[in-house]
């Protein structure tokens, strides 16, 4: 056999054991995989602990709180009147205060709101085009605008229907910028372009030098602050929200895990009581005018924290544990490593090595061991290099050498 023969063999054999590598575990893990399943839970203003709703058959529904008291329908919907309001409301048994403090429809959704951050925010694709909306329309609602804007080594504003820059709109706007000392390139533009909101705050701008700026657009006029708190925080990601109320403008993360509100109360940062590692986990914030139920959700499970929504403090705090399911407990024993595109905390598709633990190495020494004794009863040549592959890649690697011996 010639040298490219040898060539194209192992080629062949590379190929086949990166292929199998992926197509084996994904195919186990889709048959294997179960989906991890929490029981809705949120925090009772009334009961002041944490209710659970929990389906147990199609036709059983099972309502407790931590004490482990059950409940009807009705009787779940009073101990969560700000969660079924509209439920209680219907009825007219909906109460007008809680706790000392007066309930309206007018204060639960001003002061309500749910938001939710996924890990893989952070590390996506993005166009960097944003429509900035007039903040004062004149109208109902609110509307896009007829051009976007772009901003990375400086500010310019584009036609819609022309595709060209409007020069005299982009210089306006980025001598403002300019004026407050904008460092380019920016690395990140954080808004909220929707028009489902009652308000629009435009955007949170993080240049070059890591500093924060404030851009929206007032009566045609660009309004530009710098957000001096923040100065001293490492931003990993910031979350606009405009919330009902008005009272702050979104949520920042930083590098260490602590999330922040950045207030409409001359940009004052307020520290939540709670970490949130956004690249490894799931967050929910779901508010009410009296209690925050905050939700975090990662590899171990699910972590819940009732935080008080005046004070900013947490009141009380539950765990929820995960269980390994099938797939969790064989995976990294069965293959020393696999072969994805996919990542649960990010939204790019390219290659991506997860290793297994010792054991897999187990397998692959039987296997070769086995490769070994048949090769020996049959006389043929023992080839190091492929009892070395088989130890390396396990099953994906003796099942490779095995199709090609069969081709």
């Amino acid at each position: 056999m010639n040298t490219f023969t040898h060539i194209i063999k192992r080629t062949w054999v590379v190929v086949l054991t990166l292929l199998l590598l992926w197509v084996i575990p994904s195919t186990l893990q889709r048959l294997l995989e179960e989906k991890a399943y929490y029981p809705f839970t949120y925090f009772s203003s009334i009961r002041k602990e944490f209710c659970t709703t929990e389906i147990i058959s199609k036709n059983n529904v099972e309502r407790r709180d931590e004490s482990g008291n059950t409940y009807t329908t009705a009787q779940f919907d009073s101990i969560m009147p700000l969660f079924y309001y509209r439920q209680l409301l219907s009825k007219g048994t909906m109460p007008d205060s809680i706790n000392g403090y007066p309930v309206s429809i007018r204060s639960i959704r001003t002061n309500g709101f749910f938001l939710r951050v996924n890990s893989s925010a952070i590390d996506k694709p993005e166009i960097p085009l944003y429509p900035l909306m007039e903040v004062y329309t004149g109208r109902m609602k609110l509307e896009m605008p007829d051009d976007l804007f772009r901003i990375t080594n400086g500010l310019e504003f584009v036609d819609l229907a022309t595709n060209k820059v409007n020069r005299e709109k982009s210089e306006k706007f980025a001598k403002a910028l300019d004026k407050y000392g904008i460092q380019y390139p920016v690395k990140h533009c954080y808004g909220n372009p929707t028009t489902r909101k009652s308000y629009d705050e435009g955007y949170f701008i993080q240049d070059a030098n890591n500093h924060l700026f404030h851009l929206k657009m007032v009566n045609s006029k660009p309004f530009v602050r710098e957000v001096k708190s923040v100065e001293n925080i490492s931003i990993r990601y910031f979350k606009m929200y405009e919330v009902g109320n008005r009272s702050f403008y979104g949520f920042l993360f930083d590098e260490e895990n602590n999330v922040y509100l950045l207030t409409t109360d001359h940009y004052k940062l307020k520290k939540l009581p709670f970490k949130y590692d956004q690249t490894q986990e799931e967050l929910l914030i779901m508010a009410n005018p009296i209690y925050w139920t905050v939700q975090i959700t990662n590899k171990k499970g699910r972590f819940y924290h009732a935080v008080d929504a005046h004070s900013l403090k947490v009141v009380h705090h539950i765990e929820q544990a995960y269980e390994l399911d099938t797939w969790d407990k064989f995976a990294p024993i069965l293959f020393p490593f696999t072969l994805k595109f996919e990542k649960y905390n990010s939204e790019y598709k390219y290659p991506r090595i997860t290793l297994g633990s010792v054991w897999c190495i187990m397998i692959g020494a039987i296997l070769a061991l086995i490769t070994l004794i048949i090769d020996i009863r049959k006389n043929r040549r023992k080839l190091w290099l492929k009892y070395i592959w088989i130890l390396t890649t396990g099953i994906a690697g003796y099942i490779s050498l095995f199709l090609l011996k069969r081709l």
